[in-house]
């Protein structure tokens, strides 16, 4: 018996159930944000709360807590580097 498939169901087995793949927006601009001294020093305390978890971090895995340290460093030195831009910071 000859067993007739829809589109849909041919679609959900040539891509593992999934359906055809969505296609893909372009990533929206962003507006860049013009930070402050105080966003610099709010900064500064999350960067020194991440390096001690990561210092007080007793797991066997050494990777936990990196990923919010490498943030926290990132957004520091992004804002420190457009405070010098503008010259705020020496």
């Amino acid at each position: 018996m000859n067993v007739r498939k829809s589109r849909t169901e041919l679609n959900r087995s040539a891509f593992g159930g999934r359906g055809l793949p969505k296609a893909r927006e372009k990533p929206k601009a962003r507006r860049e944000r013009f930070y402050a001294v105080a966003d610099l020093e709010a900064a500064e305390r999350r960067l020194a709360a991440a390096e001690r978890r990561v210092e007080n971090d007793r797991s066997s895995n050494p990777d936990r807590s990196r990923g919010a340290l490498a943030k926290a460093r990132l957004q520091e030195s992004i804002i420190r580097s457009q405070l010098k831009a503008r010259g705020l910071l020496l």
